[in-house]
């Protein structure tokens, strides 16, 4: 059984994005994730604007750019254009590959690759844009909720005490 090390992908809250080098800039293209399979890398990668995405291995090629090396050190992809100078793309941040970990060792490769593909989309999109609205309601409605159950535990762990009190006395 091929052990499954997932070294980044994109997406809201724990899956964070990726943080952009000057390289991938100039190649208007983002790593988005590398799937190690026991050796056997597969990359996620995008352009900007959104608009493509792909599951690639080495030797493949996307929007002109080949695919042609990978450093699991570095965590660096070196593609070739079809007419420069080879160009690195790499992920950014030991909490990102430490978040990332934790995704891997809870989905399945494929639901991973799923989850990447819908943040991609303009459903995805918007889901992580407004996310962060989404939760700031969803704790206006349970922080009363909160409250009220913390003060009702609160009471009775005081009356519990109060009784054990009583108890020792007698």
């Amino acid at each position: 059984m091929k052990t499954l090390n997932l070294i980044l992908l994109s997406a809201a809250g724990a899956l964070a994005p990726a943080l952009l080098n000057a390289e991938s800039a100039k190649a208007d293209l983002l790593l988005r994730g590398v799937l190690d399979m026991g050796g056997e890398q597969t990359f996620s990668l995008s352009d900007f604007s959104g608009s493509g995405h792909e599951w690639l291995e080495i030797g493949q090629s996307f929007q002109g750019y080949e695919l042609i090396a990978y450093d699991p050190e570095t965590k660096e992809l070196k593609l070739e254009p079809e007419d420069g100078a080879t160009v690195k793309l790499s992920m950014a941040g030991s909490s990102q590959a430490g978040m990332a970990k934790a995704y891997s060792e809870v989905f399945t490769e494929e639901e991973l690759k799923g989850m990447s593909n819908f943040y991609t989309t303009p459903a995805g999109r918007a889901s992580l844009e407004k996310m962060p609205e989404v939760q700031a309601k969803s704790m206006e409605v349970m922080m009363p909720a909160i409250m009220s159950a913390s003060q009702n535990l609160q009471q009775k762990l005081m009356k519990f005490i109060q009784e054990r009190e009583a108890a020792k006395a007698e």
